[in-house]
């Protein structure tokens, strides 16, 4: 759930701050650098997922080893 809402601020913030360049003078606006952070909040979700199984694994093969 956590994720969840972390992805959904990301998002919504890249959003905003797209909408807030179109005033900012010298800057422009883009639909592709909103779509990137929101590729690269799923990209850190995945990432934070897969280390989380890999930890899950290793401490539950050392309690395994420890048993035999």
């Amino acid at each position: 759930m956590a994720l969840l809402a972390a992805f959904c601020f990301t998002v919504l913030y890249g959003v905003t701050d797209e909408i807030h360049q179109l005033w900012v003078p010298g800057r422009s606006s883009d639909l592709l650098d909103a779509l990137a952070d929101a590729t690269g909040a799923l990209l850190f979700i995945f990432m934070f997922h897969l280390m989380q199984r890999i930890r899950s694994r290793s401490g539950r093969a050392g309690v395994d080893a420890s048993a035999n």
